[in-house]
């Protein structure tokens, strides 16, 4: 139970701090690259920015996240038990959290 408490409050955070991001930088709304950007710059303290003419150069991370997905889905790409375990853990607790079945 504390797992799922300690999971929901990160992403109540995470909700949080994305909200006012958007609210404060009105200009992530609609572009994951900035959006990325800004939480790392802001919130996570990375304080480098990539400069916009290269940022808008980049994919979108949720594109390359998917490319991995589909590569491990068709067994192309194969983390190791540890990896799977962990995953699979996150993925029980993003369905709770987010109520998707």
């Amino acid at each position: 139970m504390s797992e799922d408490v300690d999971f929901n409050k990160k992403h109540d955070l995470i909700i949080d701090k994305v909200k006012e991001l958007c609210e404060r930088h009105p200009e992530v709304i609609g572009d994951y690259r900035k959006l990325i950007q800004y939480y790392h710059y802001y919130v996570d303290g990375f304080k480098m920015f990539v400069p916009m003419e290269v940022l808008e150069r980049l994919t979108q991370p949720e594109s390359v996240t998917r490319a991995y997905r589909k590569l491990v889905e068709k067994g192309i790409v194969d983390p190791d038990a540890k990896v799977k375990f962990a995953r699979n853990v996150q993925r029980e607790n993003y369905k709770k959290y987010y109520g998707r079945t």
